[in-house]
């Protein structure tokens, strides 16, 4: 009976994180998905980089002009470029969000609560294929282009001798895969601001000292205890020290945290110098009196 129970209620709470919405909302999403993919085709072909000139790829000046909606629009290279990325990371957001649309609702696991993600996924799409195109355009990822060569009488853009079907292709594939292109991102600012390891110095100019709080504010000879030391700034890495010695140290809190004594530390009457070092050298020092039982 303690086993069905179990599983009832496990039920119940699975039950209760996914709420199913309702047929209406789904047969909407879905249609609004297909109309939003039309749009986004009609808009990549309408607006697809077409060099004015007829002869090979990057001897035209300007990009011919196109129609959408029955008006004529003549954009710059660099913006109608930015454009073609921008549409085609939305189509490969969207080639991921209706794969899994349609996985959740063909196994009736779409819940309510993941039809922001899904709503979401296009703009974010849009805006990863623009980064990474800032990227490549920037010679992060490709060497830049020239802007042509000095026997020319007109200077070309740089744009113009771009491919667009692969600047489309690596808009789109971010956007179909963003996960992996947040990774590819976070690994290139890795590579552009990566820090070499500080040089450690005998006075850096972070560096303070505080005197440190202890608590119990005595020892007894003979008697092993526990340290709670106050501070500031107490991480993982900090050290604690007993007599120059090092001690085990327990963060607490950023301001809390307990030393480990030994034996050894206790066994003569005298005063002991406890010193917490935290990893920006900010160091706290206090002495401790160890008394007679």
């Amino acid at each position: 009976m303690a086993d069905r129970s179990a599983d009832a209620a496990a039920g119940d709470v699975k039950a209760e994180l996914i709420t199913p919405p309702s047929n209406h909302a789904v047969n909407v999403m879905g249609a609004l998905y297909l109309i939003i993919t039309v749009l986004f085709f009609y808009l990549l072909i309408a607006t697809w980089p077409i060099l004015e000139s007829g002869g090979p790829q990057g001897s035209g000046h300007a990009f011919k002009d196109f129609h959408i909606f029955f008006s004529r629009h003549s954009w710059e290279p660099d913006k109608q470029m930015l454009f073609t990325v921008m549409v085609a990371g939305a189509l490969g957001s969207l080639t991921h969000t209706m794969t899994s649309f349609g996985d959740y609702v063909g196994n009736r696991q779409l819940s309510t609560n993941w039809l922001w993600f899904m709503i979401l996924r296009v703009p974010i799409g849009m805006t990863l294929a623009v980064l990474f195109y800032f990227i490549v355009r920037g010679g992060l990822l490709l060497p830049t282009l020239s802007n042509g060569s000095a026997a020319q009488s007109v200077p070309a853009n740089s744009t113009l001798q771009l491919n667009p079907y692969g600047m489309a292709a690596f808009a789109a594939l971010a956007g179909m895969f963003s996960k992996q292109a947040t990774d590819k991102l976070g690994a290139v600012f890795d590579a552009v601001f990566a820090m070499r390891k500080p040089i450690d110095r005998d006075n850096p100019l972070n560096a303070r000292e505080v005197e440190l709080k202890v608590a119990p504010a005595k020892l007894t000879q003979g008697k092993l205890e526990e340290l709670t030391v106050t501070g500031s700034g107490f991480l993982t890495e900090t050290k604690a020290t007993v007599n120059g010695k090092d001690r085990a140290f327990k963060r607490l809190s950023a301001t809390e945290g307990k030393i480990t004594l030994l034996e050894e530390d206790v066994h003569n009457t005298g005063e002991l110098t406890i010193a917490v070092a935290n990893p920006n050298k900010d160091v706290f020092r206090t002495t401790i009196k160890v008394v007679a039982a």
